[in-house]
């Protein structure tokens, strides 16, 4: 569907948002080749997300709010061990298996 949030149509948009993300993460101090992946992440993780808050039918969208909070939470701890070098190392494989998939990152 050229509205789906991965379609060729909103690349544009996809991408833009993927590059605020990185923008924030560099300025950061997260590495550049880390932060291109954990822009991308980022951004799944979002549209996760609102799919759970589209379909949260809890009082006040309390699980929406809790898995958000929770996400923030281990985003935040996680973040830091990206500059170490088993981080290094982790996004380095990530890449090479995304690259083998002939997913590219934004």
């Amino acid at each position: 569907d050229p509205l789906s949030a991965f379609s060729a149509a909103t690349r544009a948009v996809r991408d833009r948002s993927i590059d605020v993300l990185r923008e924030v993460l560099a300025t950061g101090g997260v590495a550049p080749e880390a932060a291109s992946l954990a822009a991308s992440a980022l951004w799944l993780a979002m549209l996760a997300m609102m799919l759970v808050y589209i379909h949260d039918t809890s009082p006040g969208e309390r699980r929406t709010h809790g898995l958000v909070d929770d996400a923030l939470d281990m985003v935040v701890a996680l973040l830091p061990l990206l500059g170490t070098p088993i981080g290094a190392a982790m996004v380095a494989r990530i890449t090479a298996a995304l690259t083998r998939a002939d997913i590219r990152l934004a």
